[in-house]
């Protein structure tokens, strides 16, 4: 027995063009069934279908409800999916001894000048590095509008675009072909 529960519009709209007897019958029986549990037996085929296609909101409403009286964060919400710290345990026979697990950092850290030369060296790729740290910089460490997650990855598309760039890129190689064709 529940004290209440939700008539859509949907529902008031589906069965408002009945006649006045057929759609009472139906009210009654969807108020019955939600507040009640009760299986409506007299309705003719119109009503029952009617009601048959409102019945499974109200049991999809009537789960919901009871879902959300066991308390904690529904299943989907991200404080239900935190980690808690992992923990060993160290010899049984001794008394338990607790080892947190250091939790791993998600935060970016900007790299040194010297840092970003040594990789470019590494890759002997002939990025240079003071610019790609100014430009960076005022950047704020950001692509985008996302914070820089791997200045690495950065290096080496700055890498893939020099290599690129030496032949120029598409637009100019159009460029260069019509300029050319114009000519002719």
């Amino acid at each position: 027995m529940r004290d209440g529960f939700v008539f859509y519009r949907s529902f008031y709209e589906a069965i408002n063009e009945l006649p006045d007897e057929n759609f009472k019958k139906v009210v009654c029986a969807i108020c019955r069934y939600a507040l009640y549990g009760d299986e409506p037996l007299e309705l003719s085929m119109i009503e029952k279908s009617l009601f048959l296609l409102i019945k499974p909101q109200i049991d999809a409403n009537e789960r919901r409800r009871q879902n959300g009286c066991k308390g904690g964060a529904p299943r989907g919400n991200q404080n239900a999916q935190q980690k808690q710290p992992e923990t060993t345990e160290v010899e049984q026979n001794q008394p338990t001894i607790v080892i947190e697990q250091p939790t791993l950092r998600n935060f970016f850290e900007k790299p040194t000048i010297a840092e970003i030369k040594a990789y470019c060296d590494e890759r002997k790729n002939g990025v240079d590095a003071n610019m790609f740290f100014d430009f960076y910089e005022a950047k704020g460490w950001q692509i985008g509008k996302e914070k820089m997650k791997d200045w690495k990855a950065a290096v080496r598309t700055w890498e893939k675009r020099k290599n690129t760039n030496n032949n120029g890129t598409e637009r100019e190689k159009i460029a260069r072909a019509d300029e050319f064709t114009e000519r002719l």
